[in-house]
């Protein structure tokens, strides 16, 4: 961080420069943002550069640094103006063009104040390992505190936190800085498809339409496809991500590929999904390293696309990145095989699964029908004959009568299920059990009586 230049004309403002660079490189030190080579040091880089050189040419060269920030100190009238340049060290580009600091003269201590937090968000930002987003594409706060807050919320979200602890992360950015739109389109998304969260969804579309004229065409496409999809119209907000693939395919490619999957975009959706792979079981980092949900939206476009080798391929290495939580891997893997021919592979993972406590029911249910797919009949039915065995004669599997009727329904004995139906709803009198009073309907509907 070199001194900041005092273009005032004023001596007075001497110390100011001096004192903003060095409060600054505190500012990125307490904040962990990159290693901030001393003030001596660039004190004595400048010395021994030729008088009047940019900082950006000389502080490299001696410091090693990899980002310069500089600065110019202005008055206009009893206002004061300060500027700050974040360039890249090798190249000389600007990174990031931080919003000036601007007031009345007599308040310099906080206008430095803003614009060394301006800066320091800008920079958390640009060097962040793990959800580094690229300026043009998502402006940063005017805040370090800010951009912490939506960090926090954004980790919890990808970790499988609760999707509750993550809006609030993201309410309180948008509370520490009312400019920053990357916090309420994360809450648009999570509202949109989270009937618990719903009620965020309208005051954030309104407040984010008055904000329209502040978007990056990045986040008008995202904004304009949260909200297509949440009115129905999918096909439309399958156009508005696709565009925000244009501009930056990896921060889309979850997004499209869960887009593309919805609108039975099937190829569209592996090759999204597959930005995020380099090939060779290497991925790019940090964009798979917490988020489970990516793997999963992985392995179910590849089985709807028939690639279940690469499917394959694709579970191990999920169930190698994640072993304490290898249910959903298990699964996709076993679907691999099944699209393979391998049933036989199934035998282990089903007796695991009939074994666990309580059952993994409705996992043994999805592998039979998939096995209906692939033609393997006998193999799917002789799984769900063991499942009325194991209703019959096992106390672990003794529930309610809904597994059993889902059971018989694939066997086809629908006036068995929907008699099993009949009979749950009644233990649940006078209250009944509402999803249980649907799946009456659905039953009667399969047996004609409309």
């Amino acid at each position: 961080v070199s001194p900041f230049t005092n273009r005032t004309g004023d001596p007075a403002f001497d110390p100011l420069g001096a004192s903003v660079a060095v409060d600054l490189g505190g500012v990125l030190s307490r904040a962990g943002i990159g290693k901030v080579v001393p003030n001596p040091a660039v004190e004595s880089a400048l010395q021994e550069a030729v008088p009047d050189v940019d900082p950006v040419v000389a502080l490299p060269r001696t410091s090693g640094a990899g980002i310069v920030v500089s600065g110019d100190l202005f008055l206009r009238g009893d206002s004061l103006f300060i500027n700050a340049h974040c360039r890249d060290g090798r190249t000389g580009d600007e990174i990031y063009a931080v919003e000036p600091s601007m007031g009345p003269r007599h308040q310099e201590t906080l206008l430095a104040q803003q614009i060394q937090e301006r800066v320091a968000a800008a920079l958390a930002q640009h060097l962040d390992t793990a959800f580094a987003m690229a300026a043009e594409i998502m402006p940063p706060p005017r805040t370090l505190e800010a951009y912490q807050e939506f960090r926090r919320g954004y980790e919890v979200y990808k970790l499988g936190g609760s999707h509750q602890d993550a809006l609030e992360h993201f309410q309180s950015a948008w509370e520490l800085d009312p400019s920053y739109l990357a916090p309420p389109l994360r809450i648009l998304a999570l509202s949109s498809t989270r009937p618990r969260l719903r009620q965020q969804y309208d005051s954030t579309l309104l407040a984010l339409e008055a904000s329209r004229h502040r978007m990056t065409r990045f986040q008008r496409h995202y904004y304009d496809g949260t909200r297509l999809s949440f009115e129905g119209q999918q096909e439309l907000a399958y156009r508005e991500f696709l565009a925000m693939a244009e501009l930056s395919p990896l921060h889309s490619a979850s997004g499209l590929t869960e887009m593309g999957l919805m609108t039975n975009h099937i190829d569209t959706a592996i090759e999204a999904a597959s930005w995020l792979e380099k090939g060779n079981g290497e991925f790019h980092e940090p964009f798979v390293t917490f988020w489970q949900g990516y793997w999963s939206l992985y392995t179910y476009a590849l089985h709807l696309g028939g690639q279940y080798e690469k499917e394959l391929e694709i579970a191990r290495e999920w169930k190698g990145r994640f072993p304490a939580s290898n249910f959903w891997p298990i699964m996709s893997e076993s679907y691999a095989n099944i699209g393979l021919g391998r049933v036989e592979n199934l035998d282990a993972v089903l007796e695991d699964w009939r074994a666990a406590d309580p059952p993994r029911l409705e996992a043994i249910w999805s592998l039979s029908d998939d096995l209906w797919v692939h033609g393997h009949l006998e193999k799917a039915r002789s799984i769900l004959e063991e499942e009325v065995l194991r209703f019959e004669t096992d106390p672990a599997y003794v529930g309610r009568f809904n597994n059993q009727a889902m059971v018989l329904h694939r066997l086809g004995r629908d006036e068995e299920a929907h008699r099993l139906w009949e009979a749950g709803i009644n233990l649940d009198r006078p209250d009944p059990w509402p999803w249980g009073v649907g799946r009456i309907g659905f039953s009667a509907a399969l047996t004609g009586d409309t």
